[in-house]
């Protein structure tokens, strides 16, 4: 599989109150290659992205969210290409 981002470099992130999860963030595994299934390594990364997003004012919707919060842990060495 291959990755594709795209990102808007001057986006103003003000307009957005809510965030919840991607669909593999929120489940407990996630089928695919790129995850690693490790429970209690996600809930930490998750509980630490909730933590930074509420102390920055965001509120949990599950319903009708601004913004899908994802994240990627890879447990082998690979190369992310990246904006700066």
């Amino acid at each position: 599989k291959k990755a594709s981002i795209d990102k808007k470099l001057n986006t103003d992130f003000s307009q957005y109150k809510t965030y919840a999860w991607a669909s593999q963030v929120d489940s407990d595994l996630d089928p695919g290659l790129y995850f690693l299934n490790d429970l209690v390594l996600k809930k930490r990364i998750r509980d630490a992205v909730r933590f930074a997003l509420e102390g920055r004012g965001y509120q949990f919707n599950r319903q009708s969210p601004d913004l899908l919060v994802n994240f990627r842990v890879f447990d082998k060495p690979t190369t992310i290409k990246g904006f700066t």
